[in-house]
């Protein structure tokens, strides 16, 4: 009966699939096929930690290949996003043909690295995807911690190469978008085997029914009386805590009153220490000002004198030896300036000498190259005709066996083009029945 209602009709299969623990097989750390790889990634310390870039195809039973879905960069547990593929192609709307989902590892080269495969059908994809939305609604009413490891969602298959496990792969989401006319036929052949189901055992549903009732009322009963006792209970334990509160507000207000009055007392006490003390320092300080400023006076306007001396001493022997140093770098300047004038104008009579020069002998090259041209010339004019001659007669002999050729090419071509042109035509006739 199960098999009866998953028959599929032409529509489109929507799959959303999730990895998890997958083989790593980039950077440092993964398992590489080559000493060569390893020592490029040691080069390239950024690279160290990369991990595989996953993404899958989705192949029929000839291993044809039908969809393929994004790749999810850098991740061992990735989430794939949702692949649309066409029931037709994948499995001919059969939906216990054998299907292939084959996982790789991205590379920029093209040549992915295989990570698993698995051998499935569209029936186990669709059933595995109800068993996972079943626990997943069980996980969210139980949320008591010892039934947390219970519901875990077990995966759909395991990813293997060799007989050895590379991975987990769970089916988040799976199902087919059908075409109308198939969802009415089925639709009427659900609900007629629907109707005949709830007709036979209508009556077994009742008997449950009421027993179940009987066991309910009973549980409320034993669970009113029991949130009647709590309740109980909690008044008067909020009736004894508020005694307690009222005594220890009134406690906490006393000593506090007490530990104010103390702290005022001790606080009047150390201003006045405090006070008395400040204006013996301050006597102290003001004495010790008086004399070092009438000390401190008279050193001033020695050290005054003392510095301007030395200070216009130093002014003069700065000022001749500024002026020696500009007359100096004057003369420099101007010497270089000399030589530059006499360097360029002698560059300007080695110029017109070169320029005469060039023009002599550009016009004893140019008269040479003519006579030598006109010479060529000749020959190629002799020489173009030998060689016109002979593939005149080459053509006329090519002209003669390519008529023959082509009669018989034509004929060929014609009974190709008429077999072609009866191939499309029974093609369409196909496509349209």
């Amino acid at each position: 009966e199960k098999r009866e209602e998953n028959l599929i009709g032409p529509g489109l299969l929507h799959l959303d699939l999730r990895a998890e623990d997958l083989k790593n097989v980039d950077g440092l750390f993964g398992k590489k096929s080559s000493i060569e790889d390893s020592s490029s990634i040691l080069k390239n310390v950024h690279d160290w930690w990369d991990k595989s870039d996953p993404f899958y195809e989705i192949s029929n039973a000839d291993k044809e290949v039908v969809a393929r879905s994004e790749v999810v960069m850098n991740d061992l547990n990735p989430s794939f996003k949702s692949v649309v593929v066409p029931m037709k192609k994948l499995c001919g709307c059969n939906p216990y043909a054998p299907i292939y989902l084959t996982f790789y590892d991205w590379e920029e080269s093209g040549k992915h690295r295989v990570l698993g495969r698995i051998r499935t059908n569209v029936d186990c994809i669709l059933h595995a995807n109800m068993e996972s939305s079943a626990t997943a609604t069980t996980k969210k009413k139980k949320n008591n911690k010892k039934n947390k490891n219970k519901n875990k969602v077990e995966p759909f298959d395991r990813l293997q190469v060799d007989g050895k496990d590379y991975g987990k792969v769970y089916v988040m989401k799976a199902w087919v978008e059908k075409s109308r006319a198939v969802l009415n036929i089925q639709k009427t052949a659900r609900g007629y085997q629907a109707s005949s189901k709830y007709q036979r055992f209508r009556g077994s549903v009742v008997v449950l029914q009421s027993m179940h009732r009987m066991k309910a009322a009973a549980k409320m009963a034993a669970s009113m009386q029991e949130k009647e006792r709590l309740a109980r209970l909690a008044e008067e334990e909020r009736q004894r805590s508020s005694t307690m509160l009222i005594q220890k507000m009134y406690r906490g207000h006393k000593a506090c009153s007490q530990y104010g009055k103390w702290r005022h007392g001790a606080i009047a006490l150390q201003s006045l220490c405090r006070m008395a003390s400040a204006k013996s320092e301050l006597q102290h300080l003001k004495e010790e000002e008086q004399e070092r400023q009438l000390k401190d006076g008279a050193a001033v306007m020695i050290q005054k004198a003392i510095r301007g001396s030395s200070d216009r001493k130093r002014y003069k022997n700065a000022l001749s030896l500024a002026v020696g140093l500009q007359r100096l770098a004057r003369s420099v300047q101007a010497k270089c300036k000399l030589e530059a004038l006499r360097s360029e104008k002698e560059e300007k009579k080695e110029r017109g000498a070169i320029l005469i020069q060039k023009t002599y002998r550009g016009h004893v090259a140019m008269s040479e190259f003519d006579h030598s041209r006109s010479a060529c010339v000749t020959l190629e004019l002799w020489w173009r005709a030998v060689a016109a001659k002979k593939c005149l007669s080459k053509l006329k002999v090519d002209k003669a066996r390519c008529e023959k050729e082509n009669s018989a090419a034509k004929c060929i071509q014609r009974a190709v083009r008429f077999d072609q042109a009866n191939m499309r035509l029974s093609e369409k006739r196909e496509e349209n029945l």
